[in-house]
């Protein structure tokens, strides 16, 4: 009989610096059906480095050969001028193609409505370092890529979660303040009805789950939660490969300018932002996002305290009428 000194979590925990390192590893995961710790890794120009080991802990380790991920940065009737502006459809920086407004929530504060999305769809993969955005720059509706002009500016990039480009990372989120408070609208847009929902709350993951996600390119789209401890190395396009922990991973499809879509349960409570995708061999989609309540969590205190950004009883706004453009 085999003892197990350690949680399956702990296993994997122990074992992350050290195989994150690695040139062939750009993900650890948990699969919670066999109690066994995955291993995401990138074979290509990698066939001389030593073997994994089979066993972490006296848990098994299964192997996922996996090309790699990459933040979500291709066009849909979401990629148009929306006014007012809602969630899931396209934004971005002006030195960014695009991306996804993924919500509008609420400061606790001021009382300000606040478009989040992620920090390299708003602040232009701004780090510790690298001075890539400053508060104040513009973000426009819909994307630069998606044809934006200087009318389009309907915010100002206003705080952000820089990536720390040498440790690890826990979100990939930023917010940006309104231009007029009237231009945002708490709704997510669902489908090409132009149907409309509101965010009722948020729910933190703890098992296998049903979601859905409401994003630029690929739309309204269904799936399913497969790793709640999710850790990753994701490749940004300014050429830095940035590692995050505690993450969720979801076969929800994921492509260009999906990133900052929100990941919805089926009570429509927010569980996750979307911030990078990748795709198999065998062809399954994988999205990776941030937790919400880290997302939340990192943008409470100070001047900026958003609580939960949903459940106040005053966050009902009038249903909006679109005034829409190609």
């Amino acid at each position: 009989m085999v003892i197990l000194l350690v949680t399956l979590l702990e296993a994997k925990k122990s074992i992350e610096s050290i195989l994150m390192a690695r040139d062939d590893v750009i993900g650890l995961g948990i699969d919670y059906t066999d109690n066994s710790i995955k291993v995401y890794v990138n074979t290509e120009g990698n066939a001389t480095l030593p073997p994994l080991p089979t066993i972490i802990a006296g848990y098994l380790v299964k192997v996922v050969d996996m090309p790699g991920f990459r933040p979500m940065a291709s066009r849909s009737y979401r990629a148009m001028k929306f006014r007012p502006v809602v969630g899931g459809v396209s934004a971005s920086h002006p030195d960014v193609t695009a991306g996804t407004v993924g919500a509008i929530i609420r400061d606790s504060v001021s009382g300000n409505k606040l478009f989040l999305s992620n920090n390299h769809v708003f602040a232009n993969s701004a780090s510790l370092t690298n001075g890539r955005a400053n508060e104040g720059d513009p973000v426009y509706q819909p994307g630069i890529y998606d044809g934006a002009t200087a009318e389009d500016i309907v915010a100002t990039l206003y705080r952000w979660i820089p990536f720390d480009d040498d440790g690890m990372n826990i979100v990939d989120a930023a917010l940006a303040l309104p231009v007029d408070q009237n231009i945002a609208s708490p709704y997510l847009l669902t489908d090409s009805s132009l149907d409309l929902i509101p965010i009722n709350g948020i729910h933190p993951v703890s098992s296998p789950i049903k979601i859905k996600k409401y994003g630029r390119t690929t739309g309204a789209d269904t799936g399913d939660v497969v790793d709640w401890n999710f850790t990753v190395a994701v490749d940004y396009d300014d050429g830095k490969s940035r590692n995050f922990t505690d993450q969720i991973l979801t076969t929800a499809r994921t492509e260009g300018g999906d990133s900052g879509s929100i990941l919805l349960d089926e009570n429509n409570n927010a569980v996750g932002l979307i911030f990078a995708g990748g795709q198999d061999l065998f062809g399954t989609n994988y999205g990776v996002a941030n937790k919400i309540q880290n997302v939340l969590a990192m943008f409470g205190g100070g001047d900026v305290d958003i609580s939960d950004g949903w459940s106040s009883a005053d966050w009902v706004d009038p249903m909006p009428v679109f005034r829409l453009e190609q």
